[in-house]
C-alpha cells in the first residue's frame, strides 16, 4: 500500500467512499472492513464527513486507511506534516508495524530516531548508513539508584521533568 506525501482523496466523496474505493477497484465486497479500518486510524466519528471538514492529519489518515484496507502486507509512506499530526500518524503506523511492513521516507531523524526500528541513510543514492534497533531496547525514563536514564531522542513528559526535580 502507498501514502502519499500528498493525500490523493476524492475530496467529493466521505471518508468511508474514500475508504471503500481501494476495495471497489479490486473487486472485493467486504465492506464490513471499512468501519474496521477507519476505527483504526482513529476517524470513526467522521466516517460520514467530507474531507473539507477535517485537518490535514485526518486527511492523511484517510489516505492510511485506504492503504491498508486490502490487507497489505507492505506500507511505503512519505508525508509531510506539522509536529503534532506527525505524532498522531506516527503513533499510528507504529502501531500498524506490528502486524506489517512500515517503510517511510523521511528528512527528518528525530522522528526517525524516535519511532524506527531500523534507519537506513542514503546520500547521493547511496547507503551511507544502515542502524537497528536492538529488538530488547527500552526507551524509558528512569530513575534507579541515583541514576538517571533519559529516553533517546524524545522529549521528557512533564512528570519525569517532576520526578528529576524531586530526587
Amino acid at each position: 500500500g502507498f501514502v502519499f506525501q500528498d493525500d490523493h482523496i476524492i475530496y467529493h466523496w466521505t471518508v468511508r467512499e474514500n475508504v471503500s474505493l481501494s476495495l471497489e477497484l479490486a473487486n472485493d465486497t467486504f465492506y464490513e472492513k471499512v468501519e474496521d479500518v477507519i476505527s483504526k486510524v482513529e476517524l470513526s466519528e467522521y466516517i460520514n464527513r467530507y474531507p473539507k471538514e477535517l485537518s490535514g492529519g485526518q486527511k492523511q489518515r484517510i489516505a492510511i486507511a485506504r492503504a491498508i484496507i486490502k490487507d497489505v502486507g507492505i506500507l511505503l509512506c512519505t508525508g509531510n506534516l506539522d509536529k503534532k499530526t506527525t505524532k498522531q500518524v506516527l503513533d499510528i503506523l507504529k502501531e500498524m508495524s506490528k502486524e506489517r511492513l512500515v517503510v517511510i521516507v523521511s528528512h527528518n531523524m528525530l522522528d526517525a530516531e524516535s519511532y524506527a526500528d531500523r534507519i537506513i541513510e542514503l546520500a547521493e543514492g547511496k547507503v551511507i548508513r544502515d542502524r537497528e534497533r536492538m529488538s530488547d531496547y527500552d526507551n524509558s525514563f528512569n530513575i534507579s539508584n541515583d541514576v538517571v536514564m533519559l529516553p533517546h531522542y524524545r522529549d521528557l513528559e512533564d512528570e519525569e521533568v517532576d520526578e528529576i526535580n524531586k530526587n
